[in-house]
């Protein structure tokens, strides 16, 4: 939901790409430090508020050793978060670690992450090499546009804060859901409005949808937020899954969970051959299925290893959901044998900032906003669906991106929002002063396997034993307990 942002790690000293959940769980660290002398303890918790405030202390204490070892272990929790490996660079060069630093700073360029350590004061005793040189201009230079996306259409004035698209292959028909007005439209291949409407009178925000053609259904997930313009305090914890229908546009059915104490909000979700709907919970570190018939969501797992769940994709042949999670990347779940894993991947693949996924033909399709560059990544999958044999880039940096999010699957291409509007209002829906919105292009991409190349310039990279393992391992957490 949110792009990435700039923000000050400690008074205008140490300055790095953050994501704004960083940055706020970094601010309430400030206020809660001055309040209280901090002892960071030799056994470090496993509880990323905790480390963000440890790590702040000893940085402002100039305890770098410490500064260094919060780091160290937060990277067990977070491997790919770009702004970790940012500030462990720091800690390495005020601790005199030449080597581990430049590695560190190779690792993220061969992620494709695009940094400038010029700009931080403290990494002065690593500059001066020609290592450093080399591989910070490398970094730099990660942030000049690459490829090429058609814009298939813009969107209207009227649509604020457009966060879903979903295909309709039988209709040739795209449906786009707005967080603002809680409204969905529907337009043809074109852009071009189309009839007839979807009836969003009783829904909140959109959050997502999912078109099953077959049933001529139109899946819609909605949350009552404080984005959505209409949204009263009242309204907190409102959420449901509505079934419409597609030729009429008029609801057919709407499902909610039976209240449980926990506040609760769908989010992305997709549907399987078998008429399945999975959908993430906004709130929860939850998925929630309604199976064919069923007339009541049912908890598909349950995991608190998960931060934030985004985008959902259904691989029908392996019978494996791909769930996306902002921070920790890419985990699968296995309806074959009802167990959450981790995907097997490169270390050479950064998957944090994740924003949608979809899934087709063997690949899956990632949008990261929460990097430096933004960029939309394919990713060519092994033959029982489990583990990354091929990932390449296939857009990043390009001059529409304003906080790339969700796609859909159309035909043989890709359809994805190039810009969001979360930045420009509060959590009451404020309007943010000196904010400024955009209508949003709808971009386009056409799809081919990994392994064709069909641009000369396609920067495609294959994973070798060195660093990919042999196994995907369960996700080592709660699964179907709440």
């Amino acid at each position: 939901m949110y792009r990435a942002i700039r923000f000050c790690f400690s008074t205008l000293v140490l300055c790095a790409a953050l994501s704004s959940a960083w940055a706020q769980d970094q601010q309430a660290a400030v206020a809660e430090g001055q309040n209280a002398a901090l002892t960071i303890p030799a056994q470090l918790p496993n509880h990323m508020p905790s480390l963000k405030l440890y790590s702040l202390e000893a940085f402002k204490r100039g305890q770098y050793a410490d500064f260094v070892r919060v780091l160290e272990h937060a990277r067990t929790l977070r491997p790919d978060d770009p702004h970790l490996m940012a500030q462990l660079v720091v800690g390495y060069a005020q601790t005199g670690q030449k080597a581990a630093a430049y590695t560190l700073m190779i690792q993220m360029q061969r992620q494709g992450l695009a940094f400038d350590f010029d700009q931080i004061p403290q990494t002065e005793p690593i500059r001066s090499t020609q290592v450093y040189d080399h591989i910070n201009k490398l970094l730099k230079t990660a942030t000049q546009p690459y490829g090429f996306a058609e814009t298939a259409f813009t969107l209207p004035e009227s649509t604020v804060m457009p966060e879903t698209l979903a295909w309709d292959a039988q209709r040739k028909q795209l449906f786009v859901g707005d967080v603002r007005e809680g409204q969905i439209a529907r337009f043809d291949a074109n852009g071009e409005a189309v009839a007839p409407a979807i009836d969003t009178s009783k829904l909140w925000a959109i959050f997502g949808l999912a078109v099953d053609s077959e049933r001529d259904t139109l899946w819609v997930s909605s949350t009552a937020v404080g984005q959505w313009r209409p949204y009263k305090e009242a309204d907190y914890g409102l959420a449901a899954l509505v079934a419409f229908d597609l030729n009429t546009g008029k609801e057919k059915q709407r499902y909610q969970l039976i209240p449980d104490g926990k506040p609760h909000g769908f989010g992305n979700l997709t549907v399987a051959k078998d008429g399945s709907v999975y959908v993430a919970d906004s709130r929860q570190p939850m998925v929630h299925v309604l199976k064919p018939g069923s007339q009541q969501l049912e908890k598909l797992f349950f995991s608190s290893q998960f931060t934030s769940l985004r985008g959902l994709a259904y691989n029908d042949d392996a019978q494996l959901l791909y769930v996306a999670d902002r921070e920790l990347g890419i985990a699968m779940w296995s309806i074959t044998d009802q167990q959450l894993y981790r995907i097997n991947k490169p270390d050479t693949l950064n998957l944090s900032g994740l924003e949608g996924i979809n899934y087709w033909n063997g690949h899956l399709f990632a949008i990261q906003n929460g990097i430096e560059p933004a960029r939309v990544l394919q990713i060519r999958l092994g033959e029982d669906g489990r583990s990354i044999e091929q990932d390449a880039p296939m857009v990043a940096a390009l001059e529409s991106f304003d906080g790339p999010s969700y796609g859909t699957v159309a035909g043989n291409s890709l359809l994805f929002l190039a810009a969001n509007h979360w930045p420009a209002f509060d959590l009451q829906g404020k309007r943010l002063p000196g904010t400024h919105i955009s209508p949003v292009p709808v971009l386009k991409l056409p799809l081919a396997r990994l392994d064709e190349q069909r641009f000369p310039e396609f920067r495609s990279r294959k994973a070798t034993p060195a660093d990919q393992v042999d196994h995907a391992p369960p996700v080592p957490d709660e699964q179907k307990q709440g």
